[in-house]
């Protein structure tokens, strides 16, 4: 089985992307360039296919579920509760698809925010009938933004779809106070919860070092979890 040479990994290593082109890359949360580690990953697999058929398969569906639980770990969730998937975006679509909504289910969005954080949601609601409201994502750079958040929490909102750091601005957004509303307004309307998405942005401006179980009390549970939705 393939197992990546994690010794060679560290931050801003250029050996790790021999052939890529730019000086500078930014953009690896929307498609990154494969890294020498991600291209021997790349050709183990499919040299073993080539090699067994169908017969491999149980030794990759292994590595698989020790992936799971090691990014499990890594949040603070449940191996059952991570899920793999393309892309962001299909994540993001599957979720809108899924949820058990109700007609006249009202959904908060961000003007500004990705696209693939909003046309999820609006066509969740021409499917199913819900009603989409916007808000400035600049306003929350003052506390403008949580209390526009506060009048529409309190007209009752099914569900807060918001990135924790804004891709065209790079705007870390106030999810401790998002959050605090929650506590606070949409617990007085059984139907509110709050959505973050959009890690990725996250990782490529903070980095994502610490293991979610050396966190503070509380920090472990900001993860999906089944009853949320």
């Amino acid at each position: 089985m393939f197992e990546p040479d994690v010794s060679r990994v560290s931050l801003g290593d250029r050996s790790l992307f021999p052939d890529l082109e730019a000086v500078a890359y930014l953009a690896h949360a929307a498609i990154s360039p494969a890294s020498t580690e991600v291209v021997r990953a790349a050709a183990a697999f499919t040299a073993d296919y080539a090699r067994r058929g169908v017969a491999a398969f149980g030794a990759w569906r292994d590595q698989r579920e020790r992936l799971r639980a090691r990014i499990a770990r890594l949040i603070g969730a449940s191996p059952s509760e991570i899920a793999f998937v393309a892309t962001t975006t299909r994540s993001v679509i599957d979720v809108a698809t899924c949820i058990p909504w109700r007609a006249g289910d009202r959904v908060l969005c961000l003007r500004g925010e990705f696209p693939a954080n909003v046309t999820p949601w609006q066509q969740a609601a021409r499917t199913f009938g819900l009603e989409v409201r916007f808000l400035d994502a600049d306003a929350f750079r003052t506390d403008e933004g949580l209390a526009l958040l506060e009048r529409e929490l309190e007209r009752g909102v099914r569900l807060v779809a918001v990135s924790a750091v804004q891709f065209a601005s790079g705007l870390a957004m106030p999810l401790d106070a998002i959050a605090a509303h929650k506590g606070r307004i949409i617990g007085r309307h059984p139907i509110g919860k709050l959505c973050p998405v959009d890690i990725a942005w996250v990782i490529e401006r903070f980095g994502l070092s610490r293991d979610a179980r050396d966190r503070p009390a509380g920090e472990q549970d900001r993860v999906g979890r089944p009853h949320h939705l």
